[in-house]
């Protein structure tokens, strides 16, 4: 079969516009004080227990002030002034007015891996490996 991989992406801090967290480049240490929102850990357990291993790292327990299930929402309630998120470089797409991504320095990157039937060439797999590459694998 036919593989597609990168290793990417780092994090984002996804914080309102006005405010002043995490200055470009800066790394997570920046952000302690912070209140933050985050997905539930049930919703992604390796991501969100590398998130609170990663602001450990940089000498801080996270204070989460509101969990939600879907990147839409913690973009929306980071616009909101609720708090700030930390977001996979993949999922800086969803920018509501008002909120801002900068990448954090020292965070780790994940693999993304894509593998498909060798051969197929239908026009469905064209147009989703096209998605993956303009989309996951900047």
């Amino acid at each position: 079969g036919a593989v597609l991989a990168r290793q990417q992406h780092g994090r984002r801090a996804g914080q309102p516009a006005h405010g002043h967290p995490a200055r470009p480049g800066e790394g997570v240490g920046g952000l302690a004080g912070e209140p933050f929102v985050l997905l539930p850990r049930e919703h992604g357990p390796g991501f969100h227990d590398r998130l609170v291993a990663v602001c450990r790292e940089a000498g801080f327990e996270p204070r989460v002030v509101q969990r939600a299930v879907e990147w839409q929402t913690v973009s929306g309630l980071v616009a909101a002034g609720v708090g700030v998120g930390i977001a996979p470089a993949s999922a800086a797409h969803v920018r509501p007015p008002g909120v801002v991504y900068r990448p954090l320095a020292g965070t780790p990157r994940t693999a993304v891996a894509l593998a498909w039937r060798d051969g197929d060439r239908t026009p469905l797999t064209a147009r989703f490996l096209d998605a993956v590459r303009d989309h996951v694998l900047y």
